[in-house]
């Protein structure tokens, strides 16, 4: 486990953190029990979410692969749960070619990843004001309450059954953050 942590403890990070990643793990877990997964995917989920962001460089576009690279170096066997992490990118946040019913293991991982966008306001601005320290600013911004957005324009922000009661808190989350932030430099 020192090399998870290793990875995790790079300098730089605020919210990309192991505590993050045990997040994802355990949201992942729980929701792919829910979803009555089998034994073996509801581990390639904990699996995926605990190593989802174990290489994370701000603005590099290879993290995810990275990451997969990383996981199967120490444990080869774990191929399914690599592919999920290799698909757990920005652009697969916003994707809607990602679903429950066509990949249900990565959507699963996509939503616990973006769980926090629920949280409670006070503790989303304290996540997104530690996005933004990733990023080398001491403050959320207007481009980071317009990238957030991008996220509201999408039918549903989350692909599970499991996490559909979250979408309606994350979308005021975000409105109020833009309505709090949006015009800041």
């Amino acid at each position: 486990m020192r090399l998870i942590h290793d990875l995790y403890s790079t300098p730089g990070r605020y919210y990309h953190t192991l505590r993050h990643a045990q997040s994802v793990a355990y949201f992942s877990q729980n929701w792919a029990f829910d979803s009555n997964l089998s034994t073996q995917e509801i581990i390639y989920c904990f699996v995926a979410g605990m190593w989802h962001d174990a290489v994370y460089k701000v603005g590099e576009l290879d993290n995810e692969e990275l990451s997969a690279q990383a996981l199967l170096e120490l444990h080869p066997h774990m191929q399914v749960a690599a592919d999920i992490i290799r698909k757990t990118t920005l652009m697969d946040h916003l994707s809607p070619n990602i679903t429950f019913e066509n990949d249900p293991l990565t959507a699963i991982v996509l939503d616990a990843d973006l769980r926090s966008l629920a949280d409670e306001y006070d503790v989303f601005v304290r996540h997104q004001v530690n996005i933004a320290k990733e990023h080398g600013l001491s403050k959320i911004t207007a481009q980071h309450c317009k990238f957030l957005t991008q996220f509201l324009v999408k039918d549903k922000i989350y692909r599970t059954p499991a996490a559909a009661h979250l979408e309606e808190l994350a979308r005021e989350n975000i409105n109020r953050l833009n309505e709090e932030f949006g015009n800041e430099e």
